[in-house]
């Protein structure tokens, strides 16, 4: 049997949202590469499952159960991180959560909440990281963003999250080279997981988002997992600040839905 090749082999990846979709893919994905994983969530029965199938598969990989909102947390899970894998080479900031909210439906904990999850989680775990990725000879970090940062797709929340991770990666694209640590952020299009299977169940939705990808099919997790491979590996190592659109060339075509418009019927009592 032909071996499989491992170009991670002996690293240590640290990849935020790892319970379900993408970032569970990720997790599988690298440690299929030869990388032993840190899977960190929140959800702990999704997490323990994950590390179980890894070990399974012959990998090694530990779970770190933490809420990326959470300062503290960050912290320790990354120095626990440390402490039982001895490195770190790559991060993968992937851990999200969904809004569909209007602006005028929006509720300020609504709001933050995207807001801490999706940025500040991102900062949380960089900032706690970037000293520990400064000692690799193959740091990489690999941030999820989302076409909903190129064009209108979402809400406002979650636009205004996701423009945050691009315009940040480029910003620390110039700030952590001299550490000579690599960063880039993947822009993910409709992508069938957890937290959108919801929608996708509505035959109608889904025929009309499909209608929309030149390709005529749905993302899987597996197609986002192997952009963040060829990233996190050597195979890229001259590419940094850079955003990859994994989306079936979907930002190529002009959507003219207008499902998220106002009205002036959508206005409060007073305002029309």
């Amino acid at each position: 049997m032909e071996a499989v090749a491992q170009p991670l082999s002996g690293r240590v990846a640290l990849v935020t949202g790892a319970a379900s979709g993408i970032g569970r893919a990720t997790c599988l994905l690298l440690s299929q590469a030869g990388a032993i994983v840190a899977c960190a969530d929140r959800e702990r029965t999704q997490l323990s499952d994950l590390v179980a199938t890894i070990t399974a598969r012959k990998g090694k990989a530990i779970p770190l159960e933490v809420d990326v909102r959470d300062e503290a947390a960050v912290g320790s899970a990354v120095t626990t991180c440390i402490a039982s894998l001895h490195g770190l080479d790559i991060l993968v900031n992937g851990a999200g959560i969904r809004s569909l909210s209007s602006i005028l439906k929006m509720t300020t904990a609504e709001w933050r909440d995207v807001l801490d999850t999706h940025l500040t989680g991102s900062f949380l775990f960089l900032r706690a990281a970037v000293p520990h990725l400064a000692q690799s000879d193959h740091a990489s970090v690999i941030q999820i963003a989302s076409i909903a940062a190129h064009r209108s797709y979402s809400n406002s929340a979650y636009a205004a999250a996701k423009g945050g991770i691009l315009a940040m990666t480029r910003q620390l694209a110039f700030e952590l080279a001299p550490l000579a640590i690599r960063i880039n952020s993947v822009s993910p299009g409709p992508v069938e997981t957890a937290m959108t299977q919801e929608l996708f169940a509505d035959q109608s939705m889904r025929d009309e988002v499909i209608g929309t990808i030149p390709l005529r099919r749905l993302g899987q997790p597996g197609d986002v997992a192997r952009t963040i491979l060829f990233l996190a590996s050597d195979q890229s190592s001259y590419i940094n600040g850079q955003d990859i659109v994994v989306d079936g060339g979907l930002i190529s075509y002009v959507n003219r839905s207008r499902r998220q418009v106002i009205n002036r019927a959508d206005l409060p009592p007073g305002d029309a």
